[in-house]
């Protein structure tokens, strides 16, 4: 049976020190239908040259042209959605982790049994666990969700999907390229509001991913308690709004498809900011929730406090 096409997305930034890591773990996959598209986004190092190394070495790993432009980690992303060549399936990739050798093919077995039941025109999105490591990708941490409820009510104030775990189907990335959100907190997150209001999900609970930790991330993952509660007691008492400007961009796009019940809630959450009897409401009727008990208490306060 042949394999259906996998586009890996890579958004590069400064990366040499472990780039070339990430692009072996990714020429090594057991499933050999992908395309890697790598956007750059004008770093100063020698990020370039190793993809062009690369590029040479298989031809499946293509560069596209930057034009000159720096977007930042999340507009790299939209761009690379925007070009992306047509595929059956689109995964996303950092440039410094390490994908276990059946990492897409894993995903694609949940991609296809989901299409299989359910038609393939509707977004259908994967996501999972992962392995913390350190920089020598010595694992620290499984970071995972045991029986997560992964719906729309959970995307509104949590993102459970981390980009590098990611991958969708064609549906999923057709509704992104033809409407760009006017904002969002991260390209991930978006995923996941569009697949828990419109689609489908699937949370894998085995990591197939090593997510390397460093003093250069972007992004990463808090694992030790005392730093997790330091950021948690600075989140309540930081400047905020970007969950509800981003709420605001996904109802202008898609509310009008959104249910009934789904709608409301957004609406709601998104008026309670201002509206202290609001916000009041929303705490009362428990609609919106983060999994963790802990992370669901910091939630409480900050929807109290209009500060998500």
């Amino acid at each position: 049976m042949t394999e259906k096409k996998v586009v890996i997305l890579m958004a590069t930034y400064n990366g040499q020190k472990y780039l070339k890591c990430q692009l072996d773990s990714i020429i090594q996959q057991t499933y050999r239908n992908w395309q890697l598209i790598i956007r750059d986004d004008c770093s100063k190092d020698n990020t370039v040259k190793i993809i062009q190394e690369y590029e040479k070495k298989d031809d499946r790993i293509k560069v596209i042209d930057n034009e000159g432009k720096n977007l930042g980690a999340i507009g790299n992303f939209f761009e690379l959605i925007k070009k992306a060549p047509d595929a059956s399936y689109y995964a996303f990739s950092d440039q410094d982790d390490y994908w276990h050798e059946d990492k897409i093919e894993k995903a694609v077995e949940r991609l296809e049994q989901m299409s299989s039941k359910n038609g393939e025109n509707i977004p259908i999105a994967y996501c999972g666990a992962k392995e913390i490591t350190n920089e020598k990708l010595e694992v620290t941490a499984v970071s995972t969700f045991k029986n997560p409820r992964t719906v729309w009510e959970n995307a509104l104030v949590e993102n459970l999907c981390t980009g590098c775990t990611c991958v969708i189907n064609k549906k999923l990335k057709d509704m992104i390229r033809k409407n760009p959100p006017a904002y969002t907190v991260m390209h991930d997150w978006w995923i996941y509001l569009i697949a828990t209001s419109l689609g489908m999900l699937y949370y894998d609970e085995i990591p197939y991913i090593k997510y390397r930790q460093h003093n250069d991330n972007a992004y990463g993952d808090i694992n030790d308690k005392t730093s997790l509660w330091k950021y948690r007691f600075k989140q309540l008492f930081s400047k905020r709004g970007e969950v509800y400007k981003q709420i605001e961009s996904f109802l202008d796009i898609y509310g009008k498809y959104l249910d009934t019940n789904k709608r409301k809630t957004a609406q709601l959450l998104v008026a309670s900011k201002k509206n202290i009897f609001l916000r009041i409401k929303v705490l009362c009727m428990k609609s919106v929730f983060r999994q963790n008990k802990n992370d669901n208490r910091v939630a409480a306060f900050l929807v109290l406090t209009g500060k998500l």
